[in-house]
């Protein structure tokens, strides 16, 4: 039996989502709408953080991104490190 501080963690932790988590979902909208190419992507805030994801996973999906008001300070998950490095 949990006590109410761990179920309280559990439901807590449970209610975090990724840009990556939004990203995937939002492919499946994609392939839905059979959508393969976007001629311009701008993209502010959490919108420029998806933006990128977007870039990392498909590179030719996007002929061009807009990005403007990006946090100074992101946690780089895997998607991001790869665009750092790569530039796509």
């Amino acid at each position: 039996m949990l006590t109410l501080q761990q179920e309280r963690r559990i439901i807590i932790s449970s209610l975090f989502f990724t840009i990556r988590d939004m990203v995937c979902a939002y492919r499946l909208l994609q392939a839905h709408l059979a959508i393969t190419k976007i001629k311009v992507g701008i993209g502010g805030s959490t919108g420029g953080q998806q933006l990128m994801e977007w870039a990392v996973q498909d590179p030719d999906l996007l002929n061009i991104f807009f990005l403007s008001l990006l946090m100074p300070c992101i946690l780089p998950g895997e998607g991001f490190q790869r665009f750092a490095a790569t530039g796509y």
